[in-house]
């Protein structure tokens, strides 16, 4: 039960603070230069996202639809820039990293011979 109450806090979206404050640890770490000027865009759409819901509290109630429709449409944008960092090449060191814990974590032996390939 511990293992499905984990996955769905982290499918959960976090608060767009937090957000802004893991982009910018990533784009720390990251070493790739597409990496790098991906994480770079979803960090700048991020800020806009931040200051649109700052605008949409203090905005008058005509203004507000303008407003969301933006934030609408630059969310979605930052979405498609999320999956492209996933999908970004990492650094050599970062995928052996990540294949010995997909490792250590593995259960069934089939899975475990993939890994090792």
């Amino acid at each position: 039960m511990k293992k499905v109450a984990a996955r769905a806090a982290a499918a959960r979206p976090k608060p767009i603070r937090q957000r802004i404050a893991a982009i910018k640890a990533k784009l720390a770490k990251a070493k790739n230069p597409v990496r790098k000027a991906l994480l770079k865009k979803q960090l700048r759409l991020a800020k806009k996202v931040a200051a649109l819901k700052k605008a949409l509290r203090k905005a008058a109630p005509e203004e507000k639809k303008a407003i969301k429709a933006k934030l609408l449409r630059i969310r979605k944008t930052l979405a498609k820039v999320a999956g492209k960092v996933k999908k970004a090449p990492k650094a050599l060191s970062v995928k052996i990293a990540l294949i010995k814990k997909a490792l250590k974590n593995a259960a069934s032996p089939k899975r475990i011979a993939a890994l090792k390939k």
